[in-house]
């Protein structure tokens, strides 16, 4: 099996889930920030549109003991943007830039020695292109809903789409710096 790799994805085995994070996979999938988990039975992925987020999200899991990247290498946490790849080297994972129906990058990740096959998405995902809103659209086209956490939350009066996007760039490059130093 695989996941879904959509814009920018944090990948973790199940195993490590189940190990380090508290009340195990049931309550990592309570507790993820949207409705983009999915598993594949072996690794599970969370995905964001904006890196900042993801890098957010990261920071979350760290009080649990989960290993960020050392010396560049993701020991337990793999970040992967759908059209670079890995963000950091990732010995225990694969990665496959992959056609969708639609516009915009996506790929599929899985557990390396195993065999890639089918592809494990969140409920009810359907293939769409993924695009990025300037901040200015954004401030302009989408009102202030509430804040989950660190995360705005904003929808468009018009279309009904909701996107979610972290309070400042300060705030996340001070994630960055503190969780990847």
């Amino acid at each position: 099996m695989a996941v879904l790799i959509e814009a920018y994805s944090v990948v973790i085995r199940n195993a490590t889930v189940e190990h380090r994070h508290p009340g195990g996979m049931d309550e990592y999938r309570r507790r993820c920030p949207n409705g983009t988990f999915c598993t594949d039975g072996r690794v599970c992925r969370v995905g964001f549109m904006d890196p900042r987020d993801a890098i957010l999200f990261i920071g979350t899991l760290l009080p649990y003991g989960f290993l960020p990247p050392d010396g560049g290498e993701a020991a337990e946490i793999a970040l992967i943007d759908a059209e670079a790849g890995f963000k950091f080297p990732c010995g225990w994972l694969q990665f496959e830039p992959m056609e969708i129906e639609a516009e915009g990058a996506a790929g599929a990740a899985w557990l390396r020695g195993t065999e890639r096959s089918d592809l494990a998405t969140p409920p009810d995902w359907k293939p769409f292109g993924l695009k990025r809103i300037p901040r200015g659209v954004i401030e302009k086209d989408y009102k202030f809903v509430g804040m989950q956490g660190e995360v705005e939350v904003r929808r468009n009066p018009r279309t009904g789409d909701t996107i979610y996007s972290v309070k400042s760039k300060a705030d996340a490059r001070k994630q960055w710096w503190r969780f990847w130093r």
